[in-house]
């Protein structure tokens, strides 16, 4: 990735003392997409098996929001250059299969006629000893960024990495820290299955006694 368009402007000390810096890219270059998919995978596997709805990309899916200009790619460079951490947020939200765009026209008038309404898809930072404090400064500067449009932001996380995980709450705390704000649960899907019982069913017959037979 060369040439970044966007640099945000520092918010904490370690981006002030030049250890990380963050831009805002609107294409990743294709080796950096490689990559990128690679810790992607890392993250976000799992959920494979720990949530119903399916949370992980495609490749090809990925990587045609690496190269759509209407989704914003926030960079995390750690000092020697490579990129450490990334965030997906857009205010153009068609690009989201998953979510109704017309529910936040109708919610959020005021702020959809600004174009201040945005969406996070995903954050994840390269593992080692510096991930959390990555993911908390990206996120920061994702939200830096909506509090001054004073928009709103959506973000969906499944019930694994929201109860167990905790990423909601890292993501209010973190809001919190910039501007007051009210976090509200927009909407819920359960899933359910029904499981034949014939089987156990079976299992629990009485055994016939000889004189029976």
């Amino acid at each position: 990735m060369t040439d970044p368009r966007t640099t945000v402007p520092p918010t904490t000390p370690a981006q002030r003392q030049g250890s990380t810096r963050i831009t805002v890219e609107p294409v990743i270059e294709a080796e950096d997409i490689e990559r990128f998919y690679g810790l992607y995978l890392d993250a976000f596997g799992p959920l494979r098996t720990m949530a119903v709805a399916r949370h992980v990309l495609h490749e090809e899916e990925f990587l045609d929001e690496m190269v759509n200009p209407l989704i914003d790619k926030y960079v995390a460079w750690g000092a020697d250059g490579q990129a450490i951490a990334l965030a997906t947020v857009t205010r153009h939200l068609s690009t989201v299969p998953w979510i109704s765009p017309e529910y936040f026209a109708h919610h959020y008038p005021e702020q959809t006629e600004r174009g201040a309404v945005f969406y996070l898809g995903f954050i994840l930072a390269a593992p080692g000893r510096q991930r959390q404090r990555m993911f908390s400064e990206i996120s920061r500067a994702v939200i830096s960024r909506v509090a001054a449009a004073r928009g709103v932001c959506g973000w969906d996380v499944c019930g694994f990495n929201d109860q167990v995980v905790g990423l909601s709450r890292v993501v209010e705390a973190v809001s919190q820290d910039i501007s007051p704000v009210q976090v509200e649960v927009l909407d819920t899907q359960t899933y359910y299955c029904g499981v034949p019982e014939a089987s156990r069913n079976l299992t629990k017959l009485p055994r016939m006694r000889q004189d029976e037979a």
